[in-house]
């Protein structure tokens, strides 16, 4: 799970490391661990080619607004974005 600050506004070399180094370390007991990242970004065609996107089997979007009631996931806007299929 890729979560704090903005995970699309870091730099993609560096948080390529850190899934590669988690992956490293845990994969041999979770074979094909999914990779999620969560962003206040709104899904767009352009996020597809984000380099860090396109590490990610999953993708949570949308701000965090506390004025949008809970729908399935912190607030109502937010979804969850299957990429597995886009690679």
């Amino acid at each position: 799970m890729i979560t704090g600050g903005e995970p699309l506004d870091q730099d993609p070399e560096e948080v390529a490391f850190d899934i590669n180094l988690v992956k490293e370390i845990f994969e041999p007991g979770i074979p094909r661990m999914p990779v999620l990242v969560y962003t206040g970004y709104e899904w767009s065609d352009s996020l597809k080619e984000h380099p860090i996107v396109r590490l990610a089997e999953y993708l949570k979007v949308g701000p965090y607004r506390k004025e949008i009631p809970p729908g399935r996931y912190a607030s109502g806007n937010q979804r969850l974005i299957r990429l597995v299929s886009l690679k």
